[in-house]
């Protein structure tokens, strides 16, 4: 379960969102409020894309479609979509 609190841009509600996230979509999620493009560098090392998907969409909409289409999940050498 994941709860988040923004009295200032999300309206209180009970409904539960019944949308499929994961850990690696807070990352986007907050790049997504803040309005940043995550950098393309760091100390110089190119970085990968973010394999997630921002959550913004739900704030609003309980009933939106989600919007992630698959998630693959690995951890010691065991794997799962």
């Amino acid at each position: 379960p994941l709860v988040i609190s923004w009295p200032r841009r999300i309206k209180p509600d009970k409904t539960p969102r019944p949308q499929f996230h994961h850990v690696n979509d807070i990352a986007p999620t907050v790049f997504d409020i803040l309005n940043i493009t995550p950098p393309r560098i760091v100390n110089g090392v190119e970085q990968e894309p973010l394999d997630g998907v921002s959550m913004v969409y739900s704030f609003d909409d309980a009933t939106a479609k989600g919007q992630k289409q698959t998630q693959y999940f690995e951890i010691m050498g065991s794997r799962g979509v």
